[in-house]
């Protein structure tokens, strides 16, 4: 794979030319570019929730999420799918 990125060459020219089969070239070169990308993705991180097991009282904060700098509160626990999605914006 990395003489035929070298290469410079069109697919079809390299395989030709190494009586290779074009079909099993841009197989490999696939599962190559799919397992680099792979690897430049950010490891996922978990974040800890604490679950009071009384009711706040009124005015306090049920939910308080923290991620870096920036800090949200919320005086109800949002659904789940919420959350998911804000702390994937927050994570930019």
């Amino acid at each position: 794979m990395a003489q035929f990125e070298r290469s410079g060459e069109r697919q079809a020219d390299f395989c030709a030319q190494r009586g290779l089969g074009l079909s099993s070239l841009q197989h490999w070169l696939y599962r190559l570019r799919r397992e680099r990308c792979e690897g430049e993705r950010p490891a996922a991180r978990f974040v800890p929730l604490v679950v009071s097991p009384s009711t706040p009282p009124p005015g306090a904060t049920a939910c308080k999420l923290r991620l870096g700098g920036a800090e949200v509160s919320f005086a109800e626990l949002p659904p789940a799918s919420y959350v998911a999605e804000l702390l994937r914006l927050m994570d930019r």
